[in-house]
């Protein structure tokens, strides 16, 4: 292996766990309401390049400082990746998806500040910020294996159903996530008092927070389902060690991240509980986002031709 190879998939990595910290800090500037701590100026912070010594300005600034290295970073991550892997189109591409997504949410943030979005605007910008975690989490992953057709060791054969149930699974969670973060941008995350119930009630009066939340818990219901089938049909899949993997991975993330919901609702949204929660929805984003980069690079399954 290269030194420069090597080197590559180390700042991959280093980027990785940059993003994830991205979107952990953006979790608590949302659950400490610090999103206007620094009034409405952009980038500086009530027009100061240096903030005043209040908890919600240094929340913000902070966030607004680790994003900007980081955008920075996955630019020459992008650039470094384009240059190294030349014949290698799902690096560029994943490349390319990184880049784009941590400034498009760069520049969503920026505009929140400037010009204040609706709940459901901001929700998008969660969205994003996953969405460059997950591009260079995947281009971390791609630069480890081998090209998609190569002599050795080519990915086995995938029915055309299964990578669909891969894909719906994917789009799923990410609408999955979206409502959530809707949820935490309308401050409505306490809207169902107490777990599993909702308020005490097996199903409460659908409207208003209290049915947003509480569709948001059947989601959930629906997403362990999914991935529990997913997770089933693709350990009976010869020769697929890394799609089982990430199928385990996926099981043992939304279960992890049902049960870290629960705590959000019991701690009453604490700040620990952000953090994990965060953490665990990132990962099961990751690892379904891992599946989908393993369904890409498999070939589609024939049918066996009929005996004469």
């Amino acid at each position: 292996m290269r030194a420069e190879d090597r080197g590559l998939r180390r700042f991959a990595d280093l980027c990785t766990v940059a993003l994830l910290l991205v979107v952990l800090m953006g979790a608590i500037v949302t659950d400490t309401g610090s999103g206007r701590g620094c009034g409405g100026t952009w980038p500086l912070c009530n027009g100061r390049l240096v903030p005043a010594l209040a908890i919600s300005s240094m929340i913000e600034y902070s966030h607004r400082a680790v994003a900007g290295v980081v955008a920075a970073l996955v630019v020459v991550l992008a650039v470094w990746a384009w240059r190294a892997a030349p014949r290698r189109p799902e690096v560029r591409a994943l490349a390319i998806v990184a880049a784009g997504f941590v400034w498009i949410q760069a520049l969503l943030g920026g505009l929140d500040v400037l010009y204040p979005q609706s709940a459901a605007l901001l929700a998008l910008h969660f969205g994003f910020s996953l969405l460059a975690f997950a591009g260079a989490l995947l281009l971390s992953a791609a630069l480890r294996q081998a090209p998609a057709n190569a002599v050795v060791g080519p990915p086995p054969p995938l029915p055309g159903g299964l990578r669909a149930l891969i894909w719906a699974g994917f789009v799923y969670v990410y609408a999955l996530i979206y409502l959530g973060a809707y949820i935490a941008h309308t401050s409505g995350g306490m809207a169902c008092q107490g777990w599993p119930l909702c308020s005490g009630a097996l199903i409460p009066a659908l409207r208003g927070a209290t049915g947003v939340a509480f569709l948001h818990r059947l989601g959930a219901l629906g997403a362990l389902v999914l991935i529990a089938a997913l997770h089933l049909r693709l350990r009976r899949l010869p020769g697929a060690a890394e799609l089982q993997t990430g199928s385990r991975a996926a099981l043992g993330f939304v279960l992890l991240q049902i049960a870290s919901g629960a705590a959000l609702v019991e701690t009453h949204l604490a700040v620990w509980a952000v953090v994990v929660h965060g953490t665990l929805v990132a990962g099961l984003f990751g690892a379904l986002a891992f599946l989908c980069l393993q369904a890409w690079r498999a070939p589609t399954a024939t049918l066996a031709a009929p005996l004469a």
